[in-house]
């Protein structure tokens, strides 16, 4: 089993610093689109591939964007780009053609959204 960093990380403030046997973790905790986001800084690339396979994913767009109607948008624009290119895009991308229509298979998106998604994407 792998060990990373000793003790618990608990990200209660802006900024918390872990420094274990030459390794380095940093993370930023704040909020941004209704959600608390935590960036992550490391010399630890095995921490990187470990978190990689976590198949960790971001919020859906619904639940970021609960009162934008996506069936309207046929560009990226505003905050919905700025999310997109940050936070959404590098996750959609990472996918290939069959892990997408297995993660839309899966959600309960509207059509809208998926349109929107499979648009864009």
């Amino acid at each position: 089993m792998n060990y990373f960093f000793h003790g618990a990380l608990r990200i209660n403030e802006e900024k918390e610093k872990i420094v274990y046997h030459n390794k380095t973790l940093i993370c930023y905790r704040f909020t941004e689109f209704g959600q608390i986001i935590v960036k992550v800084i490391t010399n630890d690339n095995d921490f990187v591939k470990c978190l990689c396979d976590k198949g960790l994913e971001p919020p859906e767009p619904e639940s970021v964007f609960p009162d934008k109607d996506f069936g309207n948008y046929g560009s990226l624009q505003g905050d919905i780009a700025f999310w997109w290119d940050v936070y959404w895009e590098p996750f959609w991308k990472s996918l290939n053609e069959r892990e997408r229509n297995e993660y839309l298979g899966r959600s309960n998106f509207s059509d809208d959204i998926i349109e929107f998604l499979k648009f864009h994407g």
